[in-house]
């Protein structure tokens, strides 16, 4: 099983207590409290011009409600030399309470200068008389422009007024966005308490509407809203009673559905009851058959599957890296590891998911394969475009897991659909019954449809407030069985389903809503919504994206200087966001596409797969529809947790005015099985540009390369500073602010002065006042008995906002002088510790440790005295974490970071998350060449992968000419893509290596096209192997990230063992250039051939006492063929005799040699031969020769002549030589030699 969101019983709980507490905006209160109402929306209007209709700017547009905006207001056609003017008949007389003028947004972009002229040199006047022959100043601006796009100011006058005119009182050109005038009203009047309408679960929809007769269906409370918004004088107010509203199609709103008159139709849930909006569809009839669950669904066919209210996870393995790509064969490389896990009964079910940079996507399996040591797998056709498309590449070390078969049920909350017979396995989780079981899936893609008919007709007004979205379907994925995903969680360009939709929208505001248990995104903007708000809701546990703004690769009919199809000046703000792209990993929490004015503030994001905040798009410098993005005050943590190439921010594309302020970004954690891609902070991408990016806060993100990313580098385009540091006001009021910390999960109200215990690893806000009785008094809170904020104050009260790092066991107390009372809220944030290395230290250490957290590698500078093979290292994770060494040698050590068990966390498989680090260790400088030294490599074979092609220019043996440094001659591989470059050696004989040494090209920017490029200088390791397949192997050297200096890379190798073959492995993907390899070994001493038998010690056969001239050691004393030296048994009668030598030492035998006495027949001795035949000689290292090796023999023809010489051809060592006669008889050894090749000493 893979990661999952755990949103439990408790959490669903809290969620529908906070949303009982809402209370409902815009009504009066039982006694009768007066109300501020705009009294000019949408009165008639006649201007000093008698501007007309078609000149796009018509007077009734300063009343409509809609401010600040571009294309909206009344502009007159005649202005030179007069003073232009505006009046508006309220209808009747009003004490007038409040003025307010709006302007258009000038910002300096695209032509608009910042120019202040329409915000000065006006009067807002009132009268009773039209033709304003009397009148009195309400309010005025002089010369001076007001600050911003709008000024407001309270009235004093206390008489009542019919007529109200803005006037200009200079001359020139007037733009006036919006004049509001507003005035106090009883309930009743108009714009006084909103019309009301009732929806029940219980309703039925041939009732009216009322509280007592409720419509069953939010369809037929539209229909009726229908019937009431031609031309509202107040808000119509639709309240959902509790309960649940299944619901098979989406409610549809469009233009005639708006809020008119700029009032507003709300569909929110009745006070202090919980509407769930709900597209589930139940899965009953579960028996229990062993250690699972099974029913039978028919034809249902889905991808998401939530039991006991949390996600079950479809069935799945463990995660695998990826070898290579074979691109022509449309073959993924695994290792063969991976066989045995495919070994299913339905193969061509099973889906591969592959996490593939920046993007995932899911792909039926096909086939697999064998060979080499390796897996292929070829996948189903949809799966065609991952070989040929351009990005993202195809690299190693990306990664795959396999979903979807029956044999992959082994963990709790796995679930299996087998859509053959229709039979859905569950593996229950502890404490689950088979009869209680409370399983549903997704039958709808969308609940809520808000579109206008165009861009000059849009939908508005329209709130959606206090409810609950729960359980959506991804229908592509289920169609296609699986689906391709671009960058941001689309999918050929196509959006994600949303379970709100919105397009042609204005004014819309989605506040204190839930959504949770989401197939795909939650909220989509898609052009022409400009105005809207998004604010104060919940995301929990969602499928694809949480809130998807603006115009994405779909561009048909769009124009980016037509500010009426954009998205813009939209607001999402104060949102809790945890548990994004559950299932397709690259959505985000917040993807903004082309849009402009996007405001993204005080949200909280936590748990995503991707990046949190994604803003731009289209990887372009030219001026498109981005600008004015602003993303602030936001805190995010724990995400990034699938994949690469991304951050908290991301960032595309020019985007003038943008701003990037005081966001708190921490505990970031890179996945183990994502690539080696950056993974951090913030990621300024391709052509990013415009941005002010400042006062960023960051915490335990990794090193300094972790915060800010540029590709390429646009720095000088942006304007960056102060961001890294850990400043305590940033952290404190980044996120949802107190007045939103109802719709978090998990909030506590503290109302004592008590202590209050840490439980989670994480982090505390807490928010509140504390009262005390003196007039002046101090107050602190403490962590462990240290202060973390203080307070002073001659009022008696203070208030307190301050974010504290926790671990479980922490104690949070309260102190104040004197009796004090306190009023807390306390918001924990869990998130799990990072896994990573903080520090490597070690007893002689002169240079601290460099650790890169992208790539998990620590390098360690060693002194010229250090010996790697026997350092100790102190190597230091942080809390909560446990650390394994895997591997050690002399070129690095690997460890494995885990999560430790007490702190479980849902990241891989069947298994603790854990992610695995290499610490280099780094000579302090080359190795020198020893004089005596020989390069064993120079001109010996070469060979590179079957894969690869040979470059006749860049042949493999050019890397073993001898000739280095060269720009035009060494290998260089011509198939690197998605795959690991290697070049092999056969040194033709087995050597212990002395030094390795490779050497680049000199890059420098003077000897050859390009710069200083160190790509060929990283990331690679030399392996040795007796196995011409590398199946087994040592690495005697190896270079990381982090490259070598200099164009030589050279060093000492301490492995005593010899190696026929050599390999030069890259372990990353791209363009490789290898020079020159150089192998080097020490000269073989020169060797002789000694008789190692020589005065050794001898035994024999004899069971008699030979004279001294004839015993055992005579036949090894050097002297032979003399008649009266040598060795002769007493007793040979009956058995066959033997003579044994101790070599004292085993020895790989050369050469034999038998001498006999010199029989000739002379002196009266016959030319006998006896002894020269029927004989063995037999080696052992064995003393007993138990078992034994014969190394040479004479049969019953003697050998000629008085010696007998034998060359062994027998490979291995022996310390026991035997000289045996086969045959019994008299017997006569004059000298046994047995010669060995030795060092000459």
């Amino acid at each position: 099983m893979n990661a999952g969101l755990k949103i439990g019983v408790a959490v669903v709980l809290s969620l529908a207590l906070a949303l009982m507490a809402i209370v409902v905006p815009g009504t009066t209160s039982a006694n009768g409290t007066l109300e501020e109402v705009n009294v000019a929306l949408n009165k008639a209007v006649v201007t000093s011009d008698s501007t007309p209709s078609s000149s796009g700017y018509s007077p009734e547009e300063a009343v409509d409600g809609i401010g600040g905006e571009w294309t909206n207001g009344w502009s007159p056609v005649q202005f030179d030399g007069i003073m232009p003017w505006l009046q508006v008949d309220l209808g009747e007389a009003y004490a007038i309470s409040r003025v307010q003028v709006d302007d258009r947004p000038y910002d300096g972009l695209d032509g608009r200068s910042s120019w202040d002229g329409p915000r000065s040199n006006f009067e807002i006047r009132a009268s009773n008389d039209p033709d304003f022959a009397a009148y009195t100043v309400i309010g005025s601006v002089g010369s001076t422009p007001y600050a911003g796009y709008s000024w407001s100011h309270d009235v004093t006058d206390l008489d009542a007024y019919r007529y109200v005119r803005y006037a200009r009182t200079n001359t020139g050109y007037t733009f006036l966005s919006e004049l509001k005038v507003m005035a106090m009203l009883e309930p009743g009047q108009p714009g006084g308490d909103p019309i009301a309408l009732y929806v029940s679960p219980d309703g039925n929809d041939n009732g009216d509407g009322s509280l007592t007769q409720p419509f069953r269906t939010l369809t037929r409370a539209r229909d009726a809203v229908r019937t009431l918004n031609a031309n509202m004088d107040r808000d119509i107010v639709v309240y959902l009673r509790g309960g649940q509203y299944v619901m098979t199609s989406p409610l549809e709103l469009g233009v005639a559905d708006s809020g008119t008159n700029g009032y507003s139709i709300t569909y929110r849930n009745y006070p202090g009851e919980t509407p769930v909006i709900s597209g589930a569809q139940a899965i009953g009839g579960w028996t229990q058959q062993g250690d699972l669950f099974i029913t039978n669904v028919g034809n249902l066919k889905f991808r998401d599957l939530w039991v006991n209210d949390r996600r079950a996870l479809r069935s799945r393995t463990e995660s695998f890296k990826i070898a290579g790509w074979n691109t022509p064969g449309k073959q993924i490389r695994m290792d063969n590891a991976v066989a045995d896990v495919l070994d299913v009964s339905k193969l061509q079910k099973v889906e591969l998911v592959l996490n593939q940079h920046w993007t995932e996507s899911m792909v039926r399996v096909n086939a697999i394969s064998t060979a080499g040591g390796g897996t292929a797998i070829s996948l189903a056709s949809l799966g065609d475009v991952l070989f040929t498309r351009t990005y993202p590449d195809r690299a190693v070390n990306q990664s795959v897991h396999f979903e979807n078969a029956y044999e992959f049920l082994d963990q709790p909350g796995e679930w299996f659909l087998d859509e053959d017979n229709g039979d859905l396995f569950y593996k229950p989780r502890s404490g689950e019954s088979a009869g209680t079981l409370d399983a549903r899936i997704g039958a709808s893609e969308r609940f809520v449809i808000i579109e206008g008919s165009n861009k000059n007709n849009p939908v508005r007004n329209i709130r959606l407030q206090g409810l609950i979205f729960e359980h959506t379907k991804y229908q592509l994925a289920i169609t296609q069985n699986g689906m391709i995903s671009d960058q941001g969680g689309l999918s050929g360009g196509s959006r994600q389903p949303a379970a709100i939709s919105m397009k042609a929208a204005h004014h819309i505001r989605i506040e204190r809503n839930v959504f949770r248990h989401l197939g795909a995104a939650a909220i989509d903007l898609d052009r022409m919504t400009q105005n809207n708000v998004v604010e104060g809701n919940a995301f929990l546990d969602i499928g694809g994206s949480g809130i998807v703004e603006g115009v994405f690769d779909d561009l048909t009919e769009y124009n980016h200087s037509d500010e009426l199809l954009h998205a813009k000046d939209n607001v999402f703000a104060n949102n809790y966001m945890n548990g994004i792209g559950i299932n397709h990993y690259s959505s985000v929490a917040i993807l903004s596409g082309y849009a402009q004015g996007s405001v993204i503030e005080h949200n909280e994001i936590s748990n995503t797969g991707y990046s949190a905040i994604s803003a731009g798009w289209g990887w372009t410098a030219n001026s498109t529809t981005l600008k004015n993005t602003s993303i602030r005050y936001n805190n995010v943590y724990n995400v990034m947790n699938r994949l690469a190439d991304g951050g908290a921010i991301y960032t595309l594309s020019n985007t003038p005015n943008a701003e990037m302020a005081e966001n708190f970004i921490h505990d970031l954690d890179k996945n183990e099985f994502a690539s080696s891609y950056f993974a951090g902070a913030i990621y300024l991408d391709q052509e990013t540009k415009g941005y002010i990016i400042r006062d960023n806060a960051m915490a335990r993100i990794g090193d300094e390369a972790n915060q800010i990313k540029f590709n390429p580098a646009h720095s000088h385009y942006n304007v960056i500073s102060n961001n890294g540091m850990q400043d305590a006001e940033i952290q404190n009021h980044a996120g949802v602010q107190p007045a939103y910390w109802d719709i978090v999960p998990g909030v506590q109200m503290h109302g004592t002065g008590n202590p209050w215990t840490a439980t989670d690893y994480g982090s505390v806000k807490i928010a509140g006042t504390v009262h005390s009785a003196m007039p002046a008094a101090s107050y602190s809170i403490h962590k462990n008995g240290s202060q973390v904020w203080s307070g002073a104050t001659a009022e008696g009260q203070d208030d307190y906002l301050v974010h504290i790092d926790v671990a479980p066991g922490d104690e949070i107390s309260f102190s104040a002088q004197g009796s004090a009372s306190w009023s807390s809220k306390i918001k924990p944030e869990s998130y799990p510790p990072r896994l990573a290395i903080d520090n490597v230290t070690f007893a002689s250490q002169i240079v601290p440790a460099s650790i890169s957290a992208q790539y998990g590698e620590v390098y360690l500078k060693l002194g010229t005295t250090d010996d790697a093979a026997a350092l100790e290292l102190d190597v230091v994770t942080p809390y909560g974490t446990e650390l394994t060494l895997l591997t050690e040698g002399g070129a690095y050590r690997d460890y494995r970071v885990y999560m430790g068990e007490q702190l479980p966390y849902p990241g891989f498989a069947g298994e603790r998350k854990y992610r695995d680090w290499r610490v280099y260790l780094i000579p302090a400088s080359n190795e020198p060449a020893s004089p005596e030294e020989v390069n064993v490599a120079l001109h010996k074979p070469a060979s590179i992968p079957s894969w690869d092609i040979v470059d006749a220019s860049y042949s493999p043996a050019r890397a073993v000419d001898g000739i280095s440094g060269s720009w035009t001659n060494g290998w260089h591989p011509l198939v690197s893509e998605g795959l690991s470059p290697w070049l092999q050696l056969d040194l033709g004989d087995e050597y212990v290596i002395h030094r390795i040494q490779i050497d680049d090209r000199p890059y420098d920017g003077t000897n050859g096209p390009g710069s200083d490029w160190d790509g060929p200088r990283r990331n690679f390791e030399i392996r040795a192997s007796n196995d011409p397949n590398f199946s087994a192997y040592t690495v005697l050297g190896a270079v990381g990230n982090e490259p070598y200096a200099g164009y030589t890379w050279s060093r000492k190798v301490t492995a005593p063992d010899a190696y026929r073959y050599i390999r030069y492995v890259r372990k990353s993907t791209g363009y490789t250039f290898l020079s020159e390899i150089g192998i080097f070994a020490l000269p073989e001493p020169e060797l002789i051939e000694t008789n190692v038998a020589m005065g050794q010690p001898a035994s024999s056969s004899d069971t008699g006492t030979a004279p001294p001239e004839y015993g055992p050691a005579e036949a090894v004393d050097g002297i032979g063929g003399q008649w009266d030296n040598g060795w002769s048994p007493t007793v040979f009668e009956g058995i066959s005799p033997w003579l044994q030598v101790d070599l004292g030492d085993e020895y790989v035998i050369h050469r034999l040699q038998v001498d006999d006495r010199p029989y000739d027949g002379q002196e009266g001795r016959p030319d006998w031969n006896g002894p020269r035949r029927n004989f063995e000689i037999r080696a052992s290292n064995d003393p007993s020769f138990a078992t034994y090796a014969v190394l040479g023999s004479v049969g019953s023809t003697p050998y000629s002549g008085y010696v007998w010489n034998h060359t062994v051809t027998n490979p291995n060592a022996y310390r026991y030589i035997r000289y045996a006669r086969t045959d019994t008889g008299y017997t006569f050894l004059s000298e046994l030699s047995v010669f060995a090749m030795t060092e000459d000493e």
